[in-house]
């Protein structure tokens, strides 16, 4: 009976003697804080193809109607949710929208580093809405996505070489008994491809929709992505696209919708299409057998000659140059016009020199006196007049010579 005393005595002053509480709740805290994830994801994509329409609706689905300002260079938000232990766990989604087009895809290399990019997934969007942009646009994404991330896992594999091998092997274990695995060339993290304003698409020829749905098909498979048609005026799209984010990033449940239907939007996970489904490219006249990996211009081809090919390399402007002409400054434009003019009557002058000098190459002489002329020439751009016999070390009469040659061919070249 005492010794019962003795220990409920005990028990029964263990919270006055000197016991820190805040120093367990801080202990009990920090194994949450250690488990808790973090993502990457970087949105890219054209201008104006609805990346910070996406980004509002995954934070957000209220504002996914509300117009969005452009984005200038590289915008970043984030998102919380507790995690899925409970508790004081915050699994967190570092969002970064790439602006700019591809006149700034060098800044994709910023997100996606190798501390980063075991824990990163790359979007990329595409405007349904110009069709002719399509194809074009999402093979450039790829292979810049492609070149930053290959760049950040070989920095990674030099920082930790297990960590990076443990992540490839539970990345591709999704494909290990795929039938197309030995055709594909997996993009080396998840990869969503989110073909946008499908609104202002769907009423288009079931043909012109079949044929971008199996190109988009084909290319998005053949390098492991997940493929999705949105439109910021559709709720069930934009859940998709949610749901689909929220499986990567949060490690919730993942899209069970699988739609292959080019009358509907599409909306295919990554490994749910095979190179049998989607079909051989157009008017090949060649089995599924044929249609693998390799064969991407079979599908280029086609798509151009009935969308039309686009070259977009010198389309881009730049943000900064938009956003400078938002506040005019009269005595600095004005500067800048006449510099800008001067610049370019100055090329085309050097255009019409180089002309020039190149039809009086044509009838070289015998002892070579036209050829050393131009040589001559050609190293002061700048001057028009014409060269010395001292300049040219050409005797009197064979400079006469050449210069009636360059006389006779001036006229024609003008």
């Amino acid at each position: 009976m005492s010794s019962s005393r003795a220990r409920s005595s005990s028990k029964a002053t263990e919270p006055a003697s000197g016991v820190d509480l805040w120093q367990k709740i801080k202990e009990a805290a920090e194994p949450a804080a250690e488990d808790s994830l973090e993502k990457t994801c970087l949105f890219v994509g054209n201008k104006q193809t609805g990346k910070s329409t996406l980004i509002a609706s995954f934070l957000n689905p209220a504002k996914a109607e509300e117009a969005q300002k452009p984005t200038v260079a590289m915008d970043y938000v984030y998102g919380r949710r507790a995690g899925a232990g409970g508790g004081s766990k915050r699994d967190i989604a570092h969002l970064f929208e790439l602006g700019g087009g591809r006149l700034l895809s060098d800044l994709a290399d910023v997100p996606i580093n190798r501390d980063t990019v075991l824990n990163s997934i790359v979007i990329i969007t595409v405007d349904l809405s110009q069709p002719s942009t399509v194809l074009s646009s999402l093979l450039f994404w790829i292979s810049r996505a492609r070149r930053s991330v290959d760049a950040a896992l070989l920095d990674a594999q030099r920082k930790d070489s297990l960590a990076l091998s443990r992540f490839r092997q539970q990345f591709e274990s999704r494909w290990a008994n795929h039938a197309d695995r030995s055709s594909l060339t997996l993009f080396p993290i998840p990869l969503v491809v989110v073909a946008t304003k499908f609104d202002l698409f769907a009423d288009t020829e079931a043909e012109t929709r079949k044929w971008m749905a199996r190109t988009l098909r084909y290319v998005c498979h053949s390098n492991g992505a997940s493929l999705l048609y949105s439109s910021n005026r559709d709720k069930t799209l934009l859940t998709n696209f949610r749901t689909l984010l929220n499986h990567y990033v949060f490690q919730t449940a993942a899209l069970k919708q699988d739609q292959k239907d080019h009358a509907k939007a599409i909306a295919i996970v990554a490994s749910a299409d095979t190179f049998e489904a989607i079909g051989p490219p157009p008017a090949s006249g060649r089995g599924p057998a044929n249609a693998g990996a390799n064969n991407l211009e079979a599908w280029v081809t086609p798509f151009n000659r009935h969308f039309g090919a686009v070259d977009e390399r010198g389309e881009e402007i730049d943000p900064f140059v938009e956003e400078i002409a938002k506040h005019p400054e009269p005595l600095v434009d004005s500067m800048r016009a006449q510099k800008d003019e001067e610049l370019e009557r100055y090329r085309r002058e050097s255009e019409r020199r180089e002309r020039l000098e190149g039809t009086a190459d044509g009838p070289v002489s015998s002892s070579g006196s036209t050829s050393l002329s131009t040589t001559v020439r050609s190293s002061s751009p700048l001057s028009r007049s014409s060269p010395t016999p001292q300049d040219t070390g050409a005797a009197p009469r064979k400079r006469s010579s050449s210069s009636s040659t360059r006389t006779s061919a001036r006229p024609a070249a003008s």
